[in-house]
């Protein structure tokens, strides 16, 4: 199964004004992981990365991580502070289903059973509407002319997207076009956090209003407690940030889990100026 991951920098310049382009070393040996056990176990993946992404890459001899690197491109228009995570949808808008949309902090451990898989779209988990990350629609601020889906489940719980296949191609043509109109028409948006996910993660469960079916791989609980085949750091990354004990430890189980799975690659990070020190 085809993966695309993706990395739009504009969201970093814009908080990290004058700064040189940079990802976190916890950041970057699950960036590695990622793309490798995916490969090991589950087929081709490509990384999308602008100019400065890729630049990023190369300099840090990480490019061969993927089977290719395409380049991406979002429309200068789209405030970066706003729709952070605009980079992966338009990324995805040059492929074609079935494929996975997985972020560079998830991590699939085993072989996935696609061909069991029977619903148009499969996310890994549900989130709940909590109305300070889901608001009513009236909270938006939208352009003359645009309207919400006619047919849209109002009721139906958001889809996380850290990790999503889209097996129809209905389905995955019909869930860009409605995420990119929505940012498109965004009127002077004022919230970092609820426009984005309202594009990316709510329009998921919307779109079973007009007959898709969308399901969910696993839970909160599930991913939080460290079982199952999957691994999603994000809810682990601020505390890695404020301790730098758990940041070394988290660290160094990566390096000795590459060491032990990828020796290849454990030899190139080993000569990595921030990295090596854990090999």
């Amino acid at each position: 199964m085809l993966a695309l991951q993706s990395n739009w920098t504009r969201p970093f310049f814009v908080r990290n004004k004058g700064q040189k382009y940079t990802i976190e070393d916890f950041d970057i040996f699950t960036t590695v992981l990622s793309a490798l056990c995916w490969r090991k176990y589950n087929g081709r993946i490509v990384m999308a990365a602008d100019e400065a992404a890729e630049k990023f890459y190369e300099e840090r001899s990480l490019l061969g991580l993927w089977d290719e690197v395409v380049g991406l491109s979002v429309p200068e228009a789209l405030d970066p502070d706003i729709f952070w995570a605009a980079g992966k949808l338009y990324a995805l808008r040059e492929f074609s289903a079935p494929i996975v949309m997985m972020d560079t902090d998830f991590i699939v451990w085993e072989k996935l059973p696609f061909d069991l898989i029977a619903c148009d779209g499969c996310t890994i988990h549900r989130e709940e509407l909590y109305p300070d990350v889901y608001p009513d629609p009236a909270a938006f601020s939208m352009k003359e002319g645009y309207r919400f889906g006619d047919n849209w489940d109002w009721d139906s719980p958001a889809y996380n997207t850290a990790f999503v296949y889209f097996k129809s191609r209905e389905f995955l043509e019909r869930y860009l076009s409605e995420a990119v109109r929505f940012m498109e028409n965004a009127k002077n948006p004022d919230n970092f956090l609820t426009y984005m996910v309202f594009a990316e993660q709510r329009m998921m469960g919307l779109l079973r209003g007009e007959g898709f079916r969308v399901e969910a791989l696993s839970g909160l609980d599930r991913l939080f407690s460290g079982g199952g085949c999957f691994t999603h750091t994000w809810g682990f990354k601020e505390q890695m940030r404020r301790s730098p004990r758990a940041r070394e430890f988290f660290c160094e189980k990566c390096a000795n889990r590459i060491r032990a799975d990828f020796p290849e690659w454990a030899e190139i990070l080993s000569r990595d100026a921030d990295l090596g020190r854990f090999f």
